[in-house]
């Protein structure tokens, strides 16, 4: 499949493999701090799992993008033990990686509609990635400690 990568550097992961496991800074169940993790996989309209805190992909889709579920199975998302959402994780990319070549296209051609939007999405505001620090340092930060430019 033509794939173009958009403003990723080292895209070439991206374009030999189906879907990319991000695994967020941090773990725990009390916030979802969006990273340049997720926004990597999103730019390069790569279908993604996320290893982070309970609800991280309710968090983003409150934040207007789509997820996978449906195509993936993203009830780990749900899990509230670390542990068992990795291997909740784990146990999805098994499944994922037992797939036939011409599965593997199918679940490829799935993803797109949704790869496309969130592309779209996190284009819309060039400043996202800026608001997104700015609001996680206001909220969680107190706000006067860090210095987002």
């Amino acid at each position: 499949f033509p794939v173009t990568i958009y403003h990723v550097s080292n895209g070439g992961h991206f374009l030999q493999s189906y879907i990319s496991v991000v695994t967020e800074t941090w773990g725990d169940n009390t916030s979802a701090f969006f990273t340049e993790k997720i926004y990597k996989s999103i730019t390069a309209e790569h279908p993604f799992m996320v290893l982070a805190g309970q609800h991280y992909l309710r968090h983003l889709r409150t934040q207007g993008f789509k997820t996978y579920d449906g195509i993936i199975d993203e009830s780990y998302d749900l899990e509230p033990h670390e542990g068992n959402r990795a291997r909740m994780i784990v146990a999805e990319l098994r499944r994922i990686s037992r797939m036939s070549k011409e599965q593997l296209n199918e679940f490829w051609l799935a993803t797109r509609e949704i790869a496309e939007y969130n592309r779209h999405q996190l284009s819309v505001d060039p400043e996202y990635g800026k608001n997104i620090y700015s609001v996680w340092a206001n909220k969680y930060a107190g706000g006067s400690r860090w210095n987002v430019i």
